[in-house]
Formats: C-alpha cells, structure tokens, sequence
C-alpha cells in the first residue's frame, strides 16, 4: 500500500491542528514500514513558503504593534493596558519561531521516509494540462500531476490512497475516476486516510 499526501499533512502536523493526531499516526506507519508513503517535492516545498510569508506577516504586524503600544505607554489613561498588551507582541515572534522549528522537524521525519516525488517538466506541463480540464489552483494542480504521475511508474496491482484535507478542490468525480482507473483511492480527510491504511489486508 502505498499513501500519498499533499501541502497540508506537513502543515497539520507542524501546526498541531485537528487532524494532526491521524497525521502522527500515518507517519509513524510509514516509520514503521507497514505502509509505502510518498509526497511531491512540491508539497514539502510549500508549507516552508506559507509559513515563512506568515512570519514576515508577523514580524510586519509586531513592528506596528509595538508602535502603538509605545504610544499608548505615554498616556497616563493608557500605559497599564499597553504594558498588559506587550505580552501579545511576545507571543507573535515566539509562535513564529516555534512553528519554523517544528517545521523542520516534521519536514526531517518526513525525509526520511518517503518517496518525495521530483518537480520535473513533464509535471508542471501535465498540470497545466489539469488547470484546464479541472477546477484547480496552481499549486494542487501540480501536487495532483505529481500524484498521478508517479503511479504510471508503479505496478498497476499495487494499491494505493491520496490521502489529503483538501475535499473543495481534490474531492470531485472527474479526479476521483483520474485517480481509480490507477487503482487509487482518494480519501478528503487524514482521519479517513488513517482507517483505510489500518484495515486489513484483502485475502
């Protein structure tokens, strides 16, 4: 069996959002070797992007922030609620610092076990082909062409699921038949990806 993910596996994981709990436990069965996992370069390149562009965002937002908590601070009516405020400037650095640091510790654990699928020519021109065809932005299009792509390269009888959280956009009939005909299952929830992975074998 083997399990692909896309852009927001990393990000659950490194965000500890809802789903992350499935998240941890497919990357422990691909650390454990019970299942094949493979991911696009490109979905391991684009959580750095995201959460490097909110850092900047953050850093933009704090700078100001502190502005005006220095001016509030000369106002006798004001100064204790912008001492009680400078809290919050801390708190928006640190998360930004923490998140890139559990960034590249999820993307390691992630390294050394998957499949990362190359960004190559052949991809991005067949998910230009997909933006036309489909319903899709630039980035899924080229994590679905990275997908598909590489199950032409395995053996046909090989199972496989695209396990992912992006059920707007990948979760349509014309990519769920693009996807079956290469025996692959498209699962719109990591939680239903984790059951389909851990069920038993069929005889």
């Amino acid at each position: 069996m083997i399990a692909y993910v896309e852009s927001n596996f990393v990000l659950e994981l490194t965000l500890e959002q809802p789903e992350s709990s499935s998240c941890e436990a497919i990357l422990r069965l691909a650390e454990s070797g019970a299942v094949k996992f493979a991911i696009p370069a490109f979905a391991l390149a684009e959580p750095h992007a995201t959460l490097h562009r909110r850092h900047t965002e953050r850093r933009a937002m704090n700078d100001q922030l502190k502005k005006e908590l220095a001016q509030l601070a000369r106002s006798a009516s004001h100064s204790g609620q912008a001492i009680a405020l400078k809290p919050v400037s801390d708190l928006l650095m640190e998360a930004s610092g923490l998140e890139l640091s559990l960034l590249k510790s999820v993307t390691d654990r992630i390294l050394r076990v998957a499949e990362v699928i190359p960004l190559t020519d052949a991809i991005v021109a067949r998910s230009l082909d997909l933006l036309r065809a489909m319903t899709l932005s630039g980035p899924d299009a080229l994590i679905l062409a990275s997908v598909v792509t590489d199950l032409e390269t395995r053996d046909p009888a090989e199972e496989s699921c695209f396990v992912n959280r992006n059920s707007k956009d990948f979760d349509s009939p014309l990519i769920n038949d693009l996807l079956a005909t290469r025996r692959c299952r498209l699962l719109p929830r990591f939680e239903a990806g984790l059951q389909y992975l851990r069920r038993p074998a069929a005889p």
